[in-house]
């Protein structure tokens, strides 16, 4: 079973056949409005790894403190998993929380749009990201793995089972209350996080372009 690349995100999106997508929590870390996302974040972005490139469209929201997330993932393999060129997208909302100083995003899917995964009878959860900007341009995103989770506390919930087209797509709801979810943020260990090795780069504007 290979990684899927989240984000979502977020923010953050699907790859591969079988693949493990981050938890899901029924409630959120906040809510909206109690902390500031930051704007940097607003923009385009691109991550290359190996043969796939994903993309992300990042906007604010309509309601104040909401971002809007589109992600479109474009395949370029040869294996079995996908014929070639073949391209998957999502849409998520997001806000921020803050625990501790460090700034922490919920990410919802958006059901029903793009290639959604959602178990049948459920609906979308919020998926924990940390979003990292090195610096104005280098960007990387962060996903809780509740493998690591399970090492050091007990973690209730369920796991249920998604379709992505014609692929299963096992995840794990989590029932935690929020004070839970905070606890549990707080013993996590931020390096457990899970990220893609390379970050996610600003998409700018060709200059000449741009110009009159």
């Amino acid at each position: 079973m290979r990684r899927c690349v989240v984000l979502v995100f977020l923010l953050v999106g699907l790859t591969l056949s079988a693949c493990s997508v981050p938890p899901e929590s029924r409630v959120a870390l906040s809510e909206p409005g109690e902390a500031a996302y930051d704007k940097r974040l607003v923009g385009n972005w691109y991550l290359i790894a190996g043969k796939n490139v994903t993309y992300l469209h990042i906007t604010p929201g309509k309601e104040t403190g909401y971002l809007n997330i589109i992600g479109i993932i474009a395949f370029n393999n040869d294996d079995n998993d996908y014929q070639f060129g073949a391209v998957r997208w999502f849409r998520a909302t997001a806000y921020a929380s803050e625990i501790d100083g460090q700034t922490y995003y919920n990410v919802k899917r958006v059901s029903g749009t793009g290639d959604d995964y959602t178990a049948p009878e459920e609906s979308p959860g919020f998926i924990i990201i940390r979003a990292d900007l090195t610096d104005e341009d280098s960007l990387i995103l962060r996903s809780m793995d509740t493998g690591v989770f399970g090492k050091l506390v007990k973690v209730p919930g369920r796991k249920v089972e998604g379709k992505y087209r014609d692929e299963k797509v096992p995840y794990r709801i989590m029932d935690l209350s929020r004070p839970e979810l905070v606890d549990m943020i707080r013993v996590f260990p931020p390096a457990e996080f899970y990220s893609e090795e390379r970050p996610f780069r600003r998409l700018k504007p060709d200059a000449e372009k741009a110009k009159p």
